[in-house]
């Protein structure tokens, strides 16, 4: 399996996450379960669309997928809060929510470009140990296309209970978190663009552009703070292969 596919897969899952709705029934699941609810709810999904229209699933497809029942699945407020670091403790309640929604779009649409360029590749949901928390469940993923010669590649999936149900506030792969990751870029923003406004308003824009017609905005996506195999080198980074 090649980087580019694992860094597709990573965030897929957390895609996959925000596709599975019903909250309360998560009491009755296992971590393992929870994420293998996720992983075949939204390769359905992705199939059907594939089915309805073949070729590569459009942008808007892919959007509505991961935006289904996103809150219930995923406790953004915790990736935002453990990506700001010591930023987060000095940040105000406007502060805060304001960054929470502006992350929780880019993570949207950063997965929404990902799980559009999906290949059939396979997944196995290994069981979890549920004592002691975060659980990670740990995924092996292997392309559909040559199973004898790919070997299964592992992604772990860190989740935690709140009240009563299981919700995802990170993921690892080839070594990378998500959350280590984007708090080495986030760290970068502060640092130049004047701390927790600037990084605001960094997200802020690049929402904007993702949102408008791709000709419509120049870019200027900030440089990342580092580069890695398997997952996007920047927070602003909404392809399928780093830079």
């Amino acid at each position: 399996m090649t980087a580019c596919s694992m860094h597709r897969w990573s965030a897929f899952v957390l895609g996959g996450a925000l596709a599975l709705a019903g909250g309360a029934a998560l009491a009755q699941r296992t971590p393992e379960g929870v994420v293998k609810e996720v992983v075949d709810a939204t390769v359905t999904a992705l199939k059907a669309e594939r089915a309805r229209q073949p070729g590569s699933i459009p942008i808007e497809a892919a959007l509505a997928i991961t935006r289904r029942s996103i809150v219930p699945q995923v406790d953004f407020e915790r990736i935002t809060r453990d990506a700001a670091g010591r930023a987060w403790s000095s940040a105000s309640a406007a502060q805060r929510g304001a960054l929470t929604r502006e992350f929780s779009a880019l993570l949207t649409h950063v997965v929404a470009r990902l799980i559009a360029t999906y290949e059939d590749e396979e997944f196995a949901v290994e069981p979890a140990n549920a004592a002691k928390e975060p659980v990670v469940v740990r995924i092996n993923v292997r392309q559909a296309r040559s199973p004898g010669e790919s070997p299964m590649q592992p992604m772990f999936v860190s989740l935690h209970r709140a009240g009563q149900s299981w919700r995802i506030h990170d993921l690892r792969a080839e070594n990378v978190q998500i959350v280590r990751l984007y708090s080495a870029n986030f760290a970068v923003v502060m640092e130049r663009d004047g701390g927790i406004d600037g990084l605001i308003k960094a997200l802020a824009e690049r929402n904007a552009r993702n949102a408008a017609p791709p000709a419509s905005v120049p870019s200027t996506t900030p440089a990342p703070a580092q580069r890695a195999p398997a997952l996007p080198s920047a927070p602003w980074e909404a392809s399928s292969a780093s830079p």
